[in-house]
């Protein structure tokens, strides 16, 4: 008979293990900007309640990891896609965050990486939140070798931020389309 914890355990590191799949998809679909609603822009997607698909008009549906709603806050995306990739630096894993769309399509705001100063700690976005999180994270396991004695290990932090695409001239790579990501690694 298979013990109930042995179970648990299994069940729990193969969930952590999905986690570190070679790659995970997720779409957000942003709010309609002020401008849009006074030019009567009509939002054309929609959410399949229960499911991780996007429907495009009446006919196109795309299926992903997760999906992200109209109303969705930038921790909740943080938390559902991020967070668990940069615990996982601490265990010697390198993260990789990946933003790709069309111009306006809402990378910039999702990925945080607006120039905007005065921007509220809710409308962080995700390498924001990566950076703090990375180094809390480094801080917490500081305080918790020294309470228990040891020595405070050490951490190297790596991280890159690349944009790609031509501004201005209204032509970009990939015909109107930006790419940016952030590289967060970690090794002991």
């Amino acid at each position: 008979m298979l013990d109930l914890q042995v179970l648990r355990a299994y069940l729990e590191e193969v969930s952590f293990l999905r986690l570190f799949s070679p790659c995970f998809s997720s779409c957000r679909i942003r709010p309609q900007l002020s401008k849009e609603k006074i030019e009567g822009c009509h939002i054309c997607t929609s959410v399949t309640p229960g499911e991780p698909q996007v429907l495009l008009g009446k006919d196109k549906a795309f299926t992903y990891d997760f999906v992200f709603d109209l109303d969705t806050w930038q921790e909740q995306i943080y938390t559902t896609c991020v967070g668990k990739l940069i615990e996982g630096c601490f265990e010697g894993y390198n993260a990789t965050v990946l933003a790709y769309g069309q111009t306006g399509a809402g990378k910039t705001y999702t990925m945080g990486t607006g120039f905007d100063m005065n921007i509220s700690e809710n409308e962080q976005g995700i390498i924001p939140r990566a950076i703090g999180h990375l180094f809390s994270g480094i801080e917490e396991r500081k305080r918790a070798a020294q309470s228990q004695g040891m020595a405070a290990p050490e951490f190297k932090v790596s991280a890159q931020f690349l944009e790609v695409g031509a501004s201005g001239s209204g032509g970009t790579l990939w015909g109107g389309t930006v790419l940016s990501t952030a590289l967060v690694a970690w090794a002991p």
